[in-house]
Parts: C-alpha cells; structure tokens; sequence
C-alpha cells in the first residue's frame, strides 16, 4: 500500500536534514565555490526527493544520499570541464571516496563533542558557545 504524501515527505525530511551537514561537507570537498557547492546540494536534494519514492527502506539512506551527491558533482564537473582549475574525473571520484569516508568519522567526533559539551555546566557552556562563533566570524 503507497504511503501517504505527508508521511512520505516526514519521512524524507527526517533522514535528509539527519544527513545534510554531512552531504554538504563531502559536496563542498569536491566543489571549489561554495556558491557552486550549494547549487550542486539543491540539485542533490531535487534529486533525493524525486527519487524518494524508488528508495527501499532497507537501504542505507546516507550512502544512497552521498551516491546521489557524487554524481551531481561529477556531473557539475563534466559541465566545467574547460575550466582550468576542475580536477579530472579519476581524481574527482578519489577525493570522493576519501570524502565520503571522512564524513563517517567527523560525524562521530561531532556527535562526540556534542556529548562532551552536554556535560557542561550552563555558564561554561555559553563561554564555549561564544568562542565558537567569535572564531567561525570572518
């Protein structure tokens, strides 16, 4: 029986902002612009979203989520070719799969850190807070 449209869009909600920082980390490892990066991530989320009805629930939604990124970028690419500064595409799919796997393990230091940071008391945890975005400002 099909699902309902509203728990079908939930559903992909859920699972695609649970995966969206980690998506963007990988798009924005392999696309030089963040301008660029973030054209690539609305076409990766079009994408997922069109597709979302052929996805099986048993599947794993964060590899087929960055397999769909990779080939948006690797598309973005073969559209810039001429452009000087764009990795060939042996390189492009190298720094992907180096990507991909990093973005597994820095999704666990920040899940590490953000328990880390849970721990603390509220006043020192604002100090942290502050110092973080005093360092993330241009």
């Amino acid at each position: 029986m099909a699902e309902p449209c509203e728990t079908r869009h939930d559903t992909f909600l859920r699972m695609y902002v649970r995966q969206e920082p980690a998506l963007r980390a990988f798009v924005r490892s392999l696309v030089p612009a963040v301008a660029d990066a973030n054209d690539v991530m609305q076409e990766v989320a079009v994408v997922l979203w069109q597709k979302f009805g052929e996805y099986a629930t048993s599947d794993d939604f964060r590899r087929w989520a960055f397999g769909v990124a990779r080939f948006k970028v690797l598309s973005w690419q073969r559209d810039r070719m001429r452009d000087r500064h764009i990795f060939g595409t042996d390189l492009m799919e190298l720094l992907a799969t180096e990507a991909e796997i990093d973005a597994g393990r820095l999704e666990r230091q920040r899940e590490a850190l953000r328990l880390c940071l849970d721990k603390l008391p509220v006043e020192q945890r604002q100090l942290v807070d502050a110092a973080s975005q005093r360092a993330s400002s241009p």
